[in-house]
């Protein structure tokens, strides 16, 4: 049986930098008309196929990638990206320890 994690670790954050190195921090997110998300646990999903299928034919006629990170950078709409945003440095400081380095990795 899989084990289940709650509250969930961080999964998601915004940002405007297409990389994801600059997190917009919570307290901006009214200011920029971004919506605060929740994360919900259910069994299963449902998602209008036309709708997801215009946006894949918008997307694919745009030339745009369908992830829509190249989009919401053009429009400058703020980026969801998923993950912790201090999982890189955490992964190079492990590394860093692993491979024996004393010094500062970031």
């Amino acid at each position: 049986m899989p084990c289940l994690r709650w509250p969930p670790p961080r999964i998601f954050y915004w940002s405007f930098d297409r990389c994801g190195r600059m997190e917009i921090p919570e307290e901006n997110w009214e200011k920029y008309g971004i919506p605060n998300l929740k994360v919900a646990t259910f069994v299963g999903s449902k998602r209008d196929n036309e709708d997801y299928e215009t946006v894949v034919e918008y997307l694919q006629l745009t030339k745009y990638d369908l992830g829509g990170q190249q989009f919401a950078n053009d429009h400058g709409y703020p980026i969801l990206v998923k993950g912790d945003p201090h999982a890189a440095e955490i992964q190079t400081l492990r590394n860093a320890i692993t491979s024996g380095k004393s010094e500062k990795a970031i």
